[in-house]
């Protein structure tokens, strides 16, 4: 009858234990881009939305009789709140529409061409004040661009 040696159990462990520390490591990555890949994803879809809402002027109930004087996004730097929203923007009247939070250990990041908000006008979705907002998390950084016709691009 032929066995196993002690030694030869621990080296089958042993490559078990190298092989799992691999696999854990690649997953780990993985869900890293996949978090901040959703990240700028949302934050670059929310945009597209508030312009899209000011160019075909749809106005929340809540404005009531004031005109509608576009769509902003508003973005949270502060601390480790990191959350942003959309704000339907009536004369004096701000509206929240949503608010959500950056995911994971993703940041706004304020840079030379970074912004706190931005506004798309009613009926044309233009912007008077065109910019980035930078985002970065896990070794990684994104910039989307809002030009200012009111264009969204990703890199």
């Amino acid at each position: 009858m032929k066995a196993f040696t002690l030694i030869e159990i621990i080296l089958v462990f042993a490559i078990i234990g190298i092989i799992t520390t691999i696999g854990i490591g690649s997953f780990s990555s993985y869900n890293s881009s996949q978090v901040f890949g959703s990240g700028v994803s949302e934050v670059a879809s929310l945009l597209r939305i508030a312009r899209s809402r000011a160019i075909s002027q749809v106005k929340p109930a809540n404005c009531g009789a004031t005109p509608l004087d576009g769509y902003r996004i508003l973005f949270n730097f502060s601390g480790l709140a990191q959350d942003y929203e959309q704000d339907a923007i009536c004369g004096s009247t701000v509206v929240v529409m949503s608010k959500k939070k950056l995911p994971g250990q993703l940041k706004f990041q304020i840079g030379p061409s970074g912004i706190s908000s931005i506004l798309f006008d009613v009926s044309t979705g233009t912007v008077s004040a065109p910019g980035n907002v930078i985002i970065n998390g896990y070794g990684k950084n994104s910039t989307i661009n809002i030009d200012s016709t009111g264009n969204v691009k990703l890199p």
